[in-house]
């Protein structure tokens, strides 16, 4: 595998600023402020003739995946009413907006996608009372099942979020009893648990290798 190929969470992340339609040098500059040993300039530009590199002759993108490039787009105010985002969920995305932007005081902003939008708005219908900085916090999971789906063809898998949301049990002690019962009780709930999705996610980076360029080929 070319060295250039080697780094997948960079790629990953380089993948995402390009379907942002960002450029070579602001997507380096955005490597080095969220990276402790980022990838060179001369990566990033490979990186992005990959993804440019068309397809065979003919060959017609998958409409998933022409989706996929879309949702990672980031989000501005316009995008409200467009890309399954509703108008009814105008009220918290500001307070999400609000509280993205608050909670990178003294970093480099980094925006949120649409997908990412769209999903926590979701998330929130089912515990509206949970605080938004927690929210924020499973923003990276949703990018990576996005990928799941479209590069594996595996459907979005949340239910570890979803029981752990239902249950509520950040809420107080009696609730995380009962959570924690429930999840030793009931062996078909999913534990939801930061590190493990961390891990899963450093896996799935791991084995995706140069099947990521199925998504930029024929642009």
């Amino acid at each position: 595998m070319k060295s250039h190929r080697a780094n997948t969470p960079q790629r990953m992340r380089t993948l995402e600023l390009f379907g942002a339609s960002l450029g070579p040098t602001p997507i380096y500059r955005k490597l080095q402020d969220e990276y402790q040993d980022p990838v060179s300039l001369k990566t990033v530009k490979n990186w992005l003739a990959d993804f440019r590199r068309p397809g065979k002759e003919g060959e017609e993108r998958n409409p998933e995946e022409a989706k996929f490039l879309i949702s990672l787009k980031p989000f501005t105010w316009g995008d409200i009413g467009q890309h399954e985002i509703p108008w009814e969920a105008s009220e918290f995305i500001a307070r999400l907006m609000v509280e993205n932007v608050d909670s990178m005081k003294g970093t480099h902003h980094r925006s949120l996608l649409r997908i990412q939008v769209l999903w926590l708005w979701r998330f929130s219908l089912l515990a509206p009372t949970l605080p938004i900085s927690r929210l924020l916090k499973m923003s990276g999971h949703i990018i990576i099942e996005q990928l799941r789906a479209v590069l594996n063809g595996e459907p979005m898998d949340f239910d570890d979020i979803y029981w752990w949301l239902a249950y509520g049990p950040w809420k107080n002690l009696e609730k995380h009893k009962v959570y924690e019962a429930a999840i030793d009780g009931r062996s078909r709930i999913p534990r939801y648990d930061e590190t493990l999705r961390a891990e899963r996610e450093f896996e799935f980076g791991r084995v995706i290798g140069s099947k990521i360029l199925t998504i930029t080929k024929a642009m």
